[in-house]
């Protein structure tokens, strides 16, 4: 095929590229497809959001935000994270190397015996040695397929430092709903140690009634079943707490032991809860940004898939020096060179191609997929938490008026019993009211400081993404290198 010929042949071949970009549709803006709300469904402030605010300023706890960068520094899930980074980077730039030629040094030497085909001297000894730099078979890619290649990888290693960022605010969230865990159980260990005292007492009286034959036996045997379950809900706690404590330290990369900390009045709440605008989520969320990273990919997949149909060109070069004997390899005049190219062009693959196309639409639906459900998530997490701590507010509230009133009730049984006005079945049902309307005040006040926790996260509190997608390439790409 002469070079005229192979010149038409590529022409038809960019010809046909372009036909086949053309025809393809242009992928759709995802974001607007994603279709968000003008607002949320539970009333917020939406000029600005609370994931604006660095995390150490969320509760203005000193405890928990040294917890915080001490699991930032040592998480083992963190860590993973971002050498999985490091991994989905190194295959990029080996994706991306295939674009260059690669250069090489190569050396060949031969030497045997074989037949003249004279009868004077039937068998000769035969040499031959080459030394030169050398230029394996490297395709060039001149319809774009190792373009596109190197796109889908390229976009699936933002996707993976977006995910690690997605562990690190997943992460702080964790440690700040371990840490209010913890504190929940201090002050239902003050409040089930306040009932021991409480029924200890009520024991004391009960005793000396029955000893006087004021009261009956069944009284004394209530009173002493009541002060042995307010013990057990001591222990009960107290293995919650400590089995709450090691889970903390592992969380924060230590070994299991005890945790700092303060009590959960002296952590602070927000004076507002923002939650900015949904349309907002999409470019702040890490997993939002992961999961669209993760179309784009399959998209230059799919791209690279197609351009498979098309001819493959490549090109061995080599340039140095040759000779029929090793002594004189370097002799003047020994210099050498040779260029082979060569083009192959699919023609039967009995559906190999056909079949790789398929197989990369069908990636591309299910990206697409994932994204508007990670999106629909997203929205529902941030609208689940807002309503969350607006009721958990409510619902403290009502809780510390119900507590104030078993308070007053059970001290009045207490007067009435002593009066002998009443039974000590009334005042055994005042205090377990007592207790479980203590015990429920106090988690839901851990409730209320989750929720804020929770939309935190689900707005990608704790990282900004970056201002341009120029400027998260250029940073990939710096870190590529």
């Amino acid at each position: 095929m002469n070079a005229g010929v192979l010149r038409q042949h590529a022409i038809v071949a960019l010809l046909a590229a372009g036909v086949l970009a053309a025809c393809s549709t242009a992928p759709a803006d995802l974001r607007r497809a994603a279709d968000a709300p003008a607002g949320w469904r539970t009333a917020a402030v939406t000029e600005r959001a609370l994931s604006d605010r660095p995390w150490g300023e969320l509760f203005r706890s000193e405890d928990l935000d040294a917890l915080i960068r001490e699991a930032l520094r040592n998480n083992t899930d963190l860590l993973i994270a971002v050498q999985q980074v490091q991994i989905a980077r190194a295959q990029y730039g080996v994706t991306r190397s295939y674009l260059f030629p690669t250069f090489g040094a190569q050396f060949d030497y031969a030497k045997g015996r074989q037949s003249s085909g004279s009868t004077a001297t039937p068998n000769v000894n035969v040499e031959s040695a080459s030394f030169g730099g050398v230029i394996p078979a490297w395709e060039i890619d001149l319809f774009g397929r190792l373009q596109a290649a190197t796109e889908s990888q390229r976009r699936l290693m933002l996707a993976s430092e977006d995910t690690q960022w997605a562990v690190y605010i997943s992460l702080i969230g964790a440690v700040s709903r371990g840490y209010l865990r913890l504190l929940d159980l201090d002050n239902q260990l003050v409040v089930a140690k306040q009932q021991v005292e409480s029924r200890r007492e009520s024991l004391r009286v009960v005793s000396a009634r029955h000893k006087a034959g004021v009261s009956a036996g069944s009284d004394l045997r209530q009173a002493e079943s009541n002060f042995a379950q307010a013990e057990a809900a001591v222990a009960e706690i107290e293995k919650a707490r400590t089995q709450a404590e090691n889970a903390l330290a592992v969380l924060i990369g230590r070994n299991p032991g005890p945790i700092q900390r303060q009590s959960l009045a002296d952590v602070g709440l927000p004076p507002q809860l923002p939650a900015g605008l949904p349309s907002q989520l999409l470019e702040r969320r890490p997993d939002v940004l992961a999961a669209e990273q993760t179309v784009r990919a399959s998209e230059a997949n799919l791209d690279a898939a197609k351009r498979a149909y098309f001819p493959t060109i490549s090109l061995t070069a080599f340039l140095g020096v040759a000779s029929p004997a090793l002594s004189a390899l370097f002799d003047d005049g020994r210099g050498a060179w040779s260029v082979a190219p060569s083009v192959t062009a699919p023609i039967f693959t009995w559906g190999r191609l056909s079949s790789n196309v398929d197989a990369a639409r069908a990636q591309q639906v299910i990206a697409v997929e994932q994204y508007r459900l990670t999106v629909r998530t997203a929205f529902r997490e941030v609208d689940d938490a807002l309503v969350a701590y607006e009721r958990n507010v409510e619902q403290r509230a009502a809780l510390d008026r119900a507590v104030k009133a078993n308070r007053e009730r059970a001290r009045l049984a207490e007067l009435r019993y002593r009066s002998g006005v009443t039974i000590y079945l009334e005042v055994l049902i005042a205090q377990q009211d007592v207790f479980e309307s203590e015990l429920r005040l106090s988690s839901t006040t851990r409730d209320v400081y989750e929720s804020v926790v929770d939309l935190y996260v689900a707005l990608g509190g704790g990282w900004q993404a970056p201002a341009t997608a120029e400027a998260a390439r250029a940073t990939s790409g710096t870190a590529a290198r």
